[in-house]
């Protein structure tokens, strides 16, 4: 696998595109790029890592994330990536590719591989990654958008450089301090690895690994139903297990991220609060304090008026029941009182009857 060229499309310093062609010449097949402090060396290397492996860079090198941890994110990171005099010229895109030579692909025959990541800083989302197989889109990866980046980046892993080994690849010069500090087992078997992958000691690897598979099949196909079932089951679970450690590891990816996000907006919440507290004149100060003091006595003659009241409460309460019985009440008195009326009436209609026949036996009186 070769680099055959990069493309870099107003990403930081590199305005507008500009194209690095690395054509090896005749016999001469190493490529090295010298410059100035801040003509773009370090950008040019961290741009080759963004190609290939986007918001995971971070786990190509220690810096990459001490930088994203800083900035409050990878989307705020990269989004700072546009080239400034682009930026103001109204431009959002901003884009790297990398063209390889001499990529194996099983039974995919091809020339050049291209991948292109660009991001638009206008939306803020995720960047976008292509891979164009001599310079055309191909059907090696379908399905979802979501699903067609995952084969992409595992593309990326299994047929140009897997992160676990890139972190050996890109580097400077003061990175090479720390590999001769290498001294732990762990450490020397990523290293050995690493190399061993690029070196084609990988490719006898995986000859052996493939001859023990064969092996494998070979005793699975002649073993009893039992032990195949047994070991049916035990391949059903490993599967399992990757499959979780996937998506765990895809949980803890998010988590990170949020963690990261939620502790930059707390320091400049903080950094914010300082300012503002220091900015606060002595005057302002003592005003404030004045004020919270006639708030405080506003509080409690409010919380005394309430405690008069408190005696009101059982009324209030029962203010329904006491208007029905009022109203209960109301009836029964213009019951009685029309009651009474009635039984006067009576009254006086039975003296009228007595006066009336008193007089009438009056007036038969001398006639008998």
């Amino acid at each position: 696998m070769t680099i055959r060229e990069i493309e870099l499309d107003n990403f930081r310093i590199y305005k507008g595109k500009n194209r690095i062609e690395l054509f090896p010449d005749g016999n001469r097949n190493l490529v090295i790029v010298s410059g100035n402090n801040g003509f773009g060396k370090t950008t040019f290397l961290m741009s080759l890592v963004w190609c290939l492996y986007g918001k995971n860079m971070g786990k190509v090198d220690e810096l990459y994330r001490k930088e994203i941890d800083e900035k409050g994110g990878y989307s705020k990171y990269i989004g700072n990536s546009l080239n400034f005099a682009a930026q103001k010229e109204g431009e959002t895109r901003f884009s790297v590719s990398v063209t390889f030579t001499d990529v194996e692909i099983p039974d995919t025959p091809c020339t050049e591989i291209t991948i292109v990541r660009s991001y638009d800083s206008a939306t803020n989302y995720d960047d976008e990654l292509e891979i164009l197989i001599d310079g055309r889109k191909n059907d090696l990866f379908t399905g979802s958008k979501e699903e067609i980046t995952k084969e992409e980046e595992i593309f990326i892993r299994d047929y140009i450089l897997p992160i676990e080994i890139a972190k050996f690849f890109f580097f400077d010069a003061e990175k090479i301090v720390s590999f001769a500090q290498i001294n732990t087992p762990e450490q020397r078997r990523d290293l050995s690895l690493a190399y061993s992958q690029v070196l084609g000691i990988q490719k006898y690897e995986d000859l052996k690994n493939e001859l023990v598979r064969i092996q494998d099949d070979y005793r699975k196909a002649s073993a009893k139903p039992q032990e195949k079932r047994e070991f049916n089951a035990l391949i059903a679970d490993i599967d399992f297990k990757e499959s979780e450690i996937d998506r765990l590891s895809e949980e803890i990816t998010n988590l990170e991220d949020d963690r990261v996000i939620k502790r930059h907006n707390s320091a400049e919440l903080q950094s914010k609060l300082i300012r503002e507290g220091d900015m606060m004149s002595e005057d302002e100060l003592v005003r404030l304090k004045e004020r919270k003091t006639e708030l405080d006595t506003v509080l409690r003659e409010a919380d005394d008026s309430l405690k008069d009241l408190y005696s009101l409460i059982p009324f209030g309460l029962a203010g329904g029941l006491m208007a029905e019985l009022s109203s209960q009440l109301e009836t029964e008195k213009a019951y009685k009182q029309n009651k009474l009326q009635l039984e006067g009436v009576n009254d006086k209609t039975d003296v009228i009857l007595g006066d009336m026949r008193k007089q009438r036996e009056n007036c038969l009186s001398p006639l008998i």
